[in-house]
C-alpha cells in the first residue's frame, strides 16, 4: 500500500507537470522504514498498515506525548521538541533529521500538521526522502479553490459551479448566490434523506 501510495504520486505528479514519461519508467523503491510526522489515532493506524506490509516505523512526539500510544506502538520514537506544534510536529528541519538519524527510506504526514504543506513536500524531495503523500504541486494546486475546481472539472469530477466572472458587484454576487444556495439546500435535503432511509 505504502509502495502503491508513493507510485500513484509520482504517477500524479508527472501528469500535473504533463511529463511524456510513462508509469513504466517509474523509480521503484522498496520502503524498509517510514517516520510518521504525526501523532494520535492516524500515528497509530499507519504504524498498524506499515506492520501488516513488514515496513519499520519511527514515531515523533512532543515533550507532552512522551506516554502516548502511537510512541509505545512505533518500532523506534524520538522526542522532538515542547508540547506546542510550532515547536515540535510543525518543524520541519527537526522530523527531517530525524528521518536521516534514523534512516528511513520515506515520510508520511498523516493528516493535518505538514499533510497539506507545500514546502515541506518539496523539502523531502530535495533531501531524497519519498513524501508518502500527493506531490507538492499537487497540494499547491488542491489549495487553490479557482484552480483545484479547473482540475476537477478538467477530470469530469462532479463539482457544484461558483460565479468566477469579473462582475463582482453586490447585485451580481447576491444573484449567483441565491442560484448556488438552491442547489445547497437540495444536496442538503437529499443527504436528509438518505440518512433517513
Amino acid at each position: 500500500m505504502i509502495m502503491a501510495m508513493y507510485i500513484i504520486g509520482h504517477q500524479l505528479s508527472s501528469y500535473a507537470r504533463k511529463s511524456h514519461q510513462s508509469a513504466s519508467q517509474l523509480e521503484k523503491v522498496r520502503i524498509n522504514k517510514i517516520l510518521i510526522a504525526n501523532r494520535g489515532e492516524i500515528a497509530c493506524r499507519i504504524i498498524k498498515t506499515a506492520k501488516k506490509l513488514g515496513v519499520k516505523t519511527v514515531a515523533v512526539y512532543s515533550e507532552a506525548d512522551r506516554n502516548s500510544m502511537h510512541v509505545e506502538q512505533a518500532d523506534e520514537a524520538y522526542c522532538i521538541g515542547p508540547a506546542q506544534s510550532n515547536q515540535s510536529y510543525l518543524r520541519q528541519d527537526k522530523i527531517i533529521s530525524v528521518v536521516k538519524q534514523a534512516k528511513c527510506q520515506a515520510v508520511h504526514p498523516g493528516y493535518g500538521f505538514l499533510s497539506e504543506n507545500t514546502e515541506f513536500a518539496e523539502l523531502c524531495q530535495r533531501e531524497n526522502i519519498i513524501f508518502i503523500g500527493p506531490p507538492a504541486s499537487a497540494i499547491r494546486d488542491m489549495g487553490i479553490k479557482n484552480t483545484s475546481k479547473a482540475i476537477m472539472m478538467k477530470a469530469g469530477v462532479p463539482i457544484i459551479e461558483g460565479y468566477h466572472e469579473k462582475d463582482q458587484t453586490s447585485e451580481t454576487l447576491l444573484i449567483e448566490a441565491r442560484k448556488n444556495t438552491q442547489i445547497y439546500l437540495i444536496l442538503f435535503l437529499m443527504l436528509m434523506i438518505m440518512l433517513i432511509l
